[in-house]
C-alpha cells in the first residue's frame, strides 16, 4: 500500500507549527506522569480479531515526567520553539540540545498517532521571524 508523502516545509514552518493532542485519546495525570489510553476500534471486523488474538480492549502509554511536560504543551497554543525553549530553560539544557531530543519524541508521537501539527503557510512562518 501506497502512503502518502508528507510534503516538505521549511525550518520557519516547523518551529512555528503548534502540536496538537489527538481528541479522539483519553489520557489520565498521575503526579508528573501521563498515560494516554487507546481504545481499540470496535467494528466487527476488529472485535472478531480482538477475539481470535486476545487483543486488549485497550493500550496505555507511560509518559516519563519530561514526556508529560511535552505531552501537556501539545495544545495547540504552544509553538515547536516555544516548546524547545521551555525544556531548554527547565531541564538546564543548551538549546540545540533540547531541539533535537523534542522533535525526535514529536516525530514518535506523531507516527504513533497521538499528536497532529498546526502548521502556518510558509508566508506566516517567515512573519515570525
Amino acid at each position: 500500500m501506497l502512503r502518502k508523502r508528507a510534503k516538505k516545509i521549511s525550518r520557519e514552518q516547523m518551529l512555528s507549527s503548534r502540536p496538537v493532542r489527538n481528541r479522539f485519546l483519553a489520557w489520565k495525570e498521575r503526579g508528573e506522569r501521563v498515560f494516554v489510553i487507546f481504545k481499540r476500534r470496535s467494528s466487527k471486523g476488529a472485535v472478531l480479531l480482538s477475539k481470535i488474538f486476545r487483543i486488549p480492549e485497550e493500550k496505555i502509554v507511560e509518559l516519563d515526567p519530561i514526556g508529560a511536560r511535552v505531552w501537556k504543551m501539545c495544545d495547540g497554543q504552544s509553538t515547536v520553539e516555544g516548546m524547545i525553549e521551555t525544556l531548554s530553560e527547565e531541564n538546564r539544557l543548551e538549546y540545540k540540545e533540547a531541539e533535537v531530543a523534542l522533535l525526535q519524541f514529536l516525530k514518535t508521537l506523531a507516527k504513533r498517532g497521538m499528536i497532529g501539527f498546526q502548521v502556518p503557510t510558509a508566508d506566516e512562518a517567515d512573519q515570525r521571524g
